[in-house]
């Protein structure tokens, strides 16, 4: 079998690559891009897959050699990779709860008996 043919089955067998942090600092491009050449980037920064085209092999060396990344899908796998490990080492920081919360003073329907026409306002 060919490393092209090997690559395929490689990225048929895993499917739709899923995003496993936060997508709030990705562009819509960027996550299509996640989601149609991620599981070959993990397969190629990891060892599974052996770069064929010097493109890929640039790739590995960016991940291998701790090089600057230069192509957009180097930019984009190392900003994965980087908030993949912020998340995992910072899990309380990426939990945040925005719901409200009575704090005591005086409540929400305190605030409503005082000034009824606001209730069910849209």
């Amino acid at each position: 079998m060919s490393l092209k043919s090997s690559h395929l089955n490689y990225l048929k067998v895993k499917g739709e690559f899923k995003i496993a942090c936060s997508l709030r600092i990705f562009t819509q491009e960027e996550i299509e891009l996640l989601k149609q050449f991620g599981h070959w980037f993990e397969g190629l920064a990891n060892g599974d897959l052996e770069p064929f085209t010097e493109v890929q092999k640039s790739f590995v060396r960016v991940f291998t050699e701790n090089m600057t990344p230069q192509t957009k899908h180097e930019l984009l796998w190392f900003k994965y990779l980087g908030r993949l490990k912020l998340e995992q080492e910072n899990p309380e920081k990426f939990k945040l709860d925005y719901s409200y919360e009575e704090q005591g003073f005086h409540t929400r329907e305190d605030y409503y008996k005082l000034h009824p026409h606001r209730r069910n306002r849209n």
